[in-house]
């Protein structure tokens, strides 16, 4: 009866053979009324579609408030953040709430809900001045893989070290050295 196809962002709902339930529906109801067409409010006889009429308004609602909820939390554990774009921040926090549902499928709702507001608050409490001063949902994203890396290992990874641990200016001096401007 429907076809349902998620997309990047939403979910489409596609009611397959559409002409047929709409002619048995105009052959069931009264003409409708100038203000129903105004309204565009569609006229459902069946069972089926007042399941299918729920269905569309409740669990995208639920799933809007949990994420909103989520949202909170991570605003809360920060502090100060105020939140410019909420439709990027929301995206971002489907994502982490995606990773988190693979990582613990069995989790209930209060469970995902605690368990990710701990994972902000260690988000939050990573010792890099970057990660401090512009950590978000949406750089908890972009960055998942390096956050992670840090929360289990503990190591900040610094911007004034080489991957061998070399400081900049270690490198320039040996670089110096090789090119023959300072002597050994």
């Amino acid at each position: 009866m429907i076809n349902i196809e998620g997309l990047q962002k939403t979910t489409r709902l596609t009611v397959c053979k559409y002409e047929h339930y709409q002619n048995k529906q105009l052959a069931t109801n009264t003409p409708l009324t100038g203000q129903e067409h105004a309204r565009n409010t569609p006229v459902t006889t069946t069972k089926e579609g007042e399941e299918l009429k729920n269905v569309k308004k409740e669990e995208p609602s639920k799933s809007a408030d949990f994420i909103d909820q989520l949202l909170s939390r991570f605003v809360k554990e920060h502090g100060n953040y105020e939140i410019l774009n909420r439709g990027k921040e929301r995206i971002a926090i489907s994502k982490i709430l995606s990773k988190y549902k693979e990582k613990y499928p069995a989790a209930n709702s209060e469970e995902v809900l605690e368990g990710l507001t701990g994972y902000f608050r260690q988000c939050l409490n990573i010792n890099d001045d970057w990660l401090k001063t512009n950590m978000s949902p949406s750089i908890m994203v972009a960055k998942f893989n390096e956050i992670n890396t840090i929360l289990r290992n503990g190591k900040v990874k610094s911007a004034s070290k080489a991957i061998d641990g070399s400081t900049i200016e270690d490198v320039i001096r040996s670089q110096a050295r090789k090119l023959g401007i300072v002597s050994e």
